[in-house]
């Protein structure tokens, strides 16, 4: 025993040797736990700091080379698009975090380089030149820098920042993965949170400028820097600096009941026009989480209003443009309710919105990309896949059945109907009588089924949009607008049927074999058009009838008959290996412009998950263009036609 009590002398020190002949007069046996050496008379020895660090590392890079984009005009022809066409690049997007305890800091750039970059021919019409401006610029640039502090009763956050009220009608500025959409703050963010004597109370204050995604994935489009000068008044497009201030309260009874209010003001910066605008928005919310057991309420009221002015410079009165000042406003509310009846489920959701106009970054003026980037997405109780073409003075709702029969098998039911007049107002706000409103159905349904033997999802459903006149305007005075009522009443505006197939099962060993499709259906009569982007001089039939159409009747938008039905969709059918490894065959197909655009595209493909959260990706063939939606937020893909190798690490 003196022996055992020399070795700890020497390893722990004296503290040891005080203790040890006491442990050796109550007979401690050889079988009796061994004392902690490192820590010998209980005192707790602190952890060294940096095992106290977590760390994430995220590397998404891909590399690619275009061959086509679709484009069936030969080359060298005005209208000929070389934009996505005959040219590489590699995209690479490095992030990290770093924690301690509390605090954290993270960090994402994002680099672009091309090779062999499109350039448009010498005899190209002014709208594939604009189509090719800040487009393939090589990157390497800062898109993502934040340190944060979360503690038990405040949390900060200095750099960039997602920053959503309620659900989004007065403040949404988030990230859409599944469409390419990553819209931050830039600036603070302080949560202050309060435990009452009955319930708790979180105080919440941020602001910031507003930091777009620079660089478009796919379409190769960049948004540079503002300049502090008017060196370029011309250029369009630019990254967006609006200042965007606000707040929130929000008092809590855990799964009882939750009571917030909020409100926000979004600054724009004065473009070339010399046009800013001043954009505020209020809002309150009731949440009942769960006050019993088969029920949940939500229910938000917000209101909008934009004071939009225009001050006199150089560039406007080249233009002629008239110093107006527009004021709007626009109200929405929403709500949803979640039911539960043993294996049912049902979802109820509602929406009145009253000119719940869009708001976007100042710096951005193309619609075609606007569409990324609304500042504000009020919800849009319908199903989350539909193709929105607007959301802002429409009402009505949807209701959802799921109805679990046997485990592992949940069909359901779903259907809504709604009053749409999005598109019958003029930029400030007032009716524009050439517009009519449109009444929509949808009616879909489909079944889950998860078995050992298989994996399926299967879903299809109809939509129809359909042109609704009042019968003062069967009446109207004048005898051209009222047969012009008559004839159009009832009449299509557009049509979706779509279907929804997912099909797994095993066949060997490791190995599943999986069939997917999507197939979209559409239809479209009548269209509006927005004058403001019709071009000066028509170069197609169609847009000859747009810019007829905005001559005849002076308004920002008006009605037009552009008859038009297209197929879209995409089959695939892969074998999977549990080890990791797939590969995929898959045929798609958009036909809705059969003489400017490819409507077949061939692909083979295969992944390989070679570490926990890692995954490289390799494709060839093509991939057709098209809208991809996914909660009311669209873009348009260009068609892709080449080879493309992808790495996603995570570590």
């Amino acid at each position: 025993m003196s022996k055992l009590t020399c070795v700890r002398l020497a390893v722990a020190g004296v503290a040891v040797c005080l203790c040890a002949p006491a442990l050796a007069q109550v007979g401690t046996s050889s079988t009796a736990p061994t004392q902690n050496l490192a820590d010998p008379v209980g005192i707790p020895v602190a952890e060294p700091w940096y095992k106290k660090l977590r760390y994430e590392l995220l590397v998404l890079s891909t590399a690619r080379w275009q061959q086509d984009n679709g484009d069936l005009t030969e080359a060298g022809h005005s209208k000929w698009n070389p934009s996505g066409e005959n040219f590489g690049d590699l995209v690479t997007t490095i992030g990290g975090s770093v924690g301690y305890e509390r605090f954290l800091f993270a960090a994402r750039f994002d680099t672009a380089f091309y090779f062999h970059k499109p350039v448009a021919a010498e005899s190209a019409s002014p709208l594939i030149q604009l189509d090719l401006q800040d487009r393939y610029v090589n990157q390497v640039r800062p898109e993502y820098i934040a340190f944060s502090y979360n503690g038990p009763d405040a949390s900060v956050v200095l750099g960039d920042y997602y920053m959503t009220l309620g659900r989004g009608m007065v403040l949404s500025v988030r990230k859409v993965g599944d469409v390419g959409v990553d819209n931050k703050l830039t600036g603070a963010r302080v949560t202050n949170r309060v435990k009452l004597p009955v319930g708790d109370l979180s105080l919440t204050e941020f602001a910031g400028w507003s930091n777009i995604k620079n660089y478009e994935t796919g379409t190769g489009y960049y948004y540079p820097e503002r300049p502090s000068d008017a060196a370029d008044p011309d250029k369009r497009f630019y990254d967006a600096l609006d200042f965007v201030t606000g707040g929130r309260a929000e008092y809590s009874l855990g799964k009882y009941m939750k009571v917030g209010a909020h409100a926000a003001q979004i600054a724009s910066p004065e473009d070339e026009l010399g046009e800013r605008a001043t954009v505020r928005g209020y809002g309150a919310n009731v949440e009942l989480p769960r006050p019993v057991k088969w029920a949940s309420l939500y229910v938000e009221a917000a209101r909008l209003t934009r004071d939009d002015s225009r001050l006199e410079t150089p560039k406007n009165r080249q233009v002629g443009q008239a110093l107006t000042d527009v004021n709007e406003e626009g109200w929405g509310l929403y709500s949803n309710a979640n039911l539960y009846f043993g294996p049912a489920t049902v979802l109820i959701e509602g929406k009145y919105y009253d000119n719940m106009f869009n708001v976007f970054p100042r710096g951005i003026r193309q619609p075609r990309r606007q569409v990324l980037n609304r500042l504000v997405e009020p919800p849009t109780a319908e199903r989350p896949l539909t193709l929105l073409l607007a959301n802002n003075t429409v009402y009505g709702g949807r209701m959802r059945v799921d109805y679990r029969v046997a485990p592992g098998w949940v069909p359901y039911l779903a259907g809504g109907l709604y009053r749409d007049n999005s598109f019958g107002r003029q930029s400030d706000g007032t009716a524009i009588d050439t517009v009519p409103p449109t009444n929509i159905s949808a009616i879909y349904g489909g079944a889950r089924v998860t078995q050992k033997w298989a994996e399926i999802s299967v879903e299809g459903g109809y939509r129809t949009q359909r042109n609704h006149y009042s019968a003062e305007r069967k009446q109207a005075s004048d005898p051209d607008e009222a047969q012009r009522a008559k004839d159009l009443d009832g009449s299509t505006f557009r049509d979706d049927m779509h279907v929804m197939l997912d099909y797994r099962m095993p066949v060997w060993g490791p190995l599943s074999v999986e069939v997917a499709l999507n197939y979209l259906l559409a239809r479209q009569e009548n269209a509006t058009v927005d004058c403001r982007d019709v071009p000066a001089v028509a170069e197609t039939d169609e847009e000859e009838r747009e810019v007829d159409a905005c001559n005849t009747r002076g308004a920002d938008q008006v009605f037009v008959s552009l008859p038009d039905q297209w197929h879209e969709g995409r089959l695939a059918l892969s074998v999977i290996s549990s080890q990791g490894f797939s590969i995929t065959g898959a045929y798609e197909f958009y036909t809705r412009q059969p003489t400017v655009y490819k409507q077949h595209y061939f692909s083979i493909g295969g992944q390989w998950k070679f570490m926990d959260g890692s995954i490289v990706r390799a494709l060839y063939g093509g991939e057709r263009a098209g809208l991809k939606c996914s909660g009311g937020v669209c873009r348009f893909f260009p068609g892709f036609e080449g080879g493309r190798i992808e790495l996603e690490m995570r570590l």
